[in-house]
């Protein structure tokens, strides 16, 4: 008894075989890719209603005036010498101010 059910040996009718070693390329342009973003997905539907910032100018700017005084002071406060805990210490206060603007921008953003 013959087994007729076995694969054909051989490629496959319209199947190139990758090349090792070799990226397989990429599809034509206007064919889109599986699973790559749409342009222009990360911005707000133009149905949508545009919410106004919730975020005062005045305050970030106050907010991040108020650090960077901070970090003025304890620059004077130790002088021309190295002290490590205030190195540390303005490197705290900066990263504050950069995350009060950081955190305006992405509401900013938002809208």
């Amino acid at each position: 008894m013959t087994d007729d059910h076995r694969p054909i040996p051989g490629p496959r009718p319209g199947h190139v075989p990758p090349i090792p070693g070799r990226q397989p390329s990429a599809p034509p342009p206007g064919v889109p890719t599986p699973g790559a973003p749409k342009p222009g997905a990360h911005l707000a539907a133009p149905e949508s209603p545009v919410r106004a910032s919730t975020i005062e100018p005045e305050s970030v700017t106050q907010r991040v005036d108020e650090l960077l005084a901070e970090v003025d002071e304890v620059r004077q406060s130790v002088g021309d010498t190295f002290d490590l805990a205030a190195l540390s210490r303005q490197a705290e206060l900066l990263d504050q101010a950069h995350d009060v603007l950081t955190g305006a921008l992405d509401e900013v953003d938002r809208r």
